[in-house]
Protein backbone atom coordinates (compact mmCIF):
# COMPACT_ATOMS: atom_id res chain seq x y z
CA UNK A 1 0.00 0.00 0.00
CA UNK A 2 1.29 3.49 -0.84
CA UNK A 3 0.10 6.40 0.71
CA UNK A 4 1.14 10.43 0.90
CA UNK A 5 0.57 11.57 4.28
CA UNK A 6 -1.72 15.32 4.73
CA UNK A 7 -0.06 16.84 7.56
CA UNK A 8 -2.47 19.83 8.90
CA UNK A 9 -2.02 20.93 12.60
CA UNK A 10 -5.01 21.34 14.02
CA UNK A 11 -8.34 18.74 14.55
CA UNK A 12 -10.83 20.76 12.95
CA UNK A 13 -9.00 21.56 10.06
CA UNK A 14 -8.04 17.90 9.69
CA UNK A 15 -11.94 16.81 10.01
CA UNK A 16 -12.66 19.57 6.89
CA UNK A 17 -9.96 18.37 5.04
CA UNK A 18 -11.41 14.59 5.31
CA UNK A 19 -15.30 15.56 4.71
CA UNK A 20 -14.41 17.97 1.73
CA UNK A 21 -12.48 15.18 0.40
CA UNK A 22 -8.75 16.58 0.66
CA UNK A 23 -7.73 13.20 1.96
CA UNK A 24 -9.61 9.46 1.99
CA UNK A 25 -8.75 8.54 5.13
CA UNK A 26 -8.76 9.66 9.05
CA UNK A 27 -7.53 7.35 11.65
CA UNK A 28 -8.50 8.41 15.55
CA UNK A 29 -10.17 6.47 18.72
CA UNK A 30 -13.28 4.52 17.52
CA UNK A 31 -15.55 6.69 19.40
CA UNK A 32 -14.18 10.01 19.19
CA UNK A 33 -14.25 8.73 14.79
CA UNK A 34 -18.37 8.00 15.46
CA UNK A 35 -18.78 11.14 17.58
CA UNK A 36 -17.29 13.46 14.44
CA UNK A 37 -18.67 11.05 11.76
CA UNK A 38 -22.28 11.84 13.30
CA UNK A 39 -21.84 15.40 14.45
CA UNK A 40 -19.22 16.87 11.63
CA UNK A 41 -20.02 14.88 8.20
CA UNK A 42 -22.54 16.76 5.37
CA UNK A 43 -23.86 12.99 5.42
CA UNK A 44 -22.71 10.79 8.11
CA UNK A 45 -24.32 7.66 6.59
CA UNK A 46 -21.38 8.16 3.70
CA UNK A 47 -18.78 7.53 5.96
CA UNK A 48 -18.00 4.48 7.97
CA UNK A 49 -15.60 3.00 10.71
CA UNK A 50 -13.91 0.35 9.48
CA UNK A 51 -13.63 -2.68 12.11
CA UNK A 52 -10.15 -3.32 11.73
CA UNK A 53 -8.05 -1.88 14.89
CA UNK A 54 -4.32 -0.65 14.07
CA UNK A 55 -3.50 -0.30 17.86
CA UNK A 56 -4.81 -1.70 21.22
CA UNK A 57 -3.86 1.64 23.92
CA UNK A 58 -6.14 1.12 27.25
CA UNK A 59 -8.71 3.73 27.25
CA UNK A 60 -10.60 3.60 31.05
CA UNK A 61 -12.51 6.60 33.30
CA UNK A 62 -10.27 8.49 35.56
CA UNK A 63 -11.91 9.53 38.72
CA UNK A 64 -10.97 12.23 41.06
CA UNK A 65 -8.98 11.04 44.32
CA UNK A 66 -11.21 10.92 47.35
CA UNK A 67 -14.32 11.16 45.43
CA UNK A 68 -15.53 7.52 46.38
CA UNK A 69 -19.00 8.30 45.24
CA UNK A 70 -18.37 9.00 41.73
CA UNK A 71 -15.64 5.98 42.04
CA UNK A 72 -18.30 3.62 43.20
CA UNK A 73 -21.21 4.83 40.44
CA UNK A 74 -17.95 3.97 37.42
CA UNK A 75 -16.58 0.78 38.80
CA UNK A 76 -20.61 -0.39 39.11
CA UNK A 77 -20.74 1.03 35.09
CA UNK A 78 -17.53 -0.40 33.76
CA UNK A 79 -18.53 -3.95 35.30
CA UNK A 80 -21.80 -4.36 33.56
Amino acid sequence: MEFKPVVIEKRDEALNAFFLGRCDVYTGDSSALNADRLSQAPNPDDYIILPERISKEPLAPVVRHGDEEWNDIVRWWSMR
